[in-house]
């Protein structure tokens, strides 16, 4: 996501249930205690905060050709709505940071209607998937995804293991209070290796293909773990069969509901005639041209 959303502001003192008892609405000392009292019973409520899981369709850019994945939280009774991203830098510098695998990434966050301009403007869909997080859980994700966006981009980007996918992982398991996350159903094809699930994420983006894998150099025939080589959609998928079970024993599903389309679905992308594979028969065939031009030149001359 480009780094034009990237906002230095701290969202969520709100919410930090230690500081729930002694702030107001958007940080002002509540007037009472009866304030402060009935303030900390509404954090308790279900509904005071929503968060959701967010999936974006493939862009045609080779950095957005596998989706992009963020988490969303809401506080509806306190008009608090924004979309917390990782993402690195797409300016040059960066691009070439990642090439020698030392670009920079972190959380940034946005108002989520900001958020879903720029992938209205590409036409790609967004979907969310309600996460089914306790009150306590839902406080220490959005206070721990605060801290994140306070401490900037801090993370060695590695699009193996470390990208808005599995990072969106982390930041929900390291929510977890007493819960355990438990996936019952994963795509076959994170069984594979690393370049199994990327050409099979890409079938559509030959020339997306070719750049990552390139970049995935001698990573790509390693298995690895399961949920570093989920991609948003992958992610989504394995989510929607995954449960929370608490200590004592009692499950819960990990999504509750439907997804819901923040926008709407956008064209289907085809791969098109330049293909990597087209543009080398097109060289080889270039070259075998010029160089049967030359032998006849030369022939003739003689």
């Amino acid at each position: 996501m480009p780094s034009r959303l990237r906002l230095p502001f701290l969202l969520v003192a709100l919410l930090w249930l230690p500081s729930l008892h002694a702030r107001g609405a958007v940080g002002t000392p509540p007037t009472t205690a009866a304030d402060s009292a009935r303030l900390a019973r509404e954090a308790l409520e279900p509904g005071f905060i929503w968060a959701s899981l967010l999936v974006v369709e493939p862009g045609r850019e080779v950095y957005s050709a596998f989706g992009h994945a963020a988490l969303r939280l809401e506080c509806p009774s306190k008009g608090l709505d924004y979309s917390f991203t990782f993402e690195m830098d797409t300016d040059l510098g960066a691009t070439l940071s990642l090439l020698f695998h030392r670009a920079k990434a972190g959380f940034a966050a946005a108002p989520t209607p900001l958020f879903l301009r720029q992938y209205r403007a590409e036409r790609r869909g967004v979907k969310a998937y309600r996460l089914n997080l306790n009150p306590a859980e839902k406080q220490t994700l959005w206070r721990n995804l605060d801290q994140e966006v306070a401490a900037g981009a801090h993370w060695d980007y590695d699009y193996p293991a470390v990208n808005c996918a599995s990072m969106c992982i982390y930041m929900v398991e390291k929510s977890l209070a007493n819960d355990r996350l438990t996936y019952h159903h994963l795509s076959p094809i994170l069984n594979g290796t690393y370049r199994d699930v990327l050409h099979h994420i890409s079938q559509n983006d030959p020339w997306a293909c070719l750049v990552w894998d390139i970049l995935l150099l001698g990573r790509g025939d390693k298995t690895g773990q399961p949920e570093d080589k989920m991609t948003p959609a992958l992610l989504a998928e394995a989510w929607q069969h995954a449960t929370l079970t608490d200590s004592t024993g009692h499950s819960r599903p990990l999504i509750t509901g439907r997804p819901a389309a923040l926008l709407p679905a956008g064209p289907r992308q085809e791969p098109g005639w330049f293909t990597p594979a087209a543009c080398a028969l097109l060289l080889a065939g270039l070259l075998c041209t010029g160089a049967a031009t030359g032998l006849l030149y030369r022939k003739r001359k003689h």
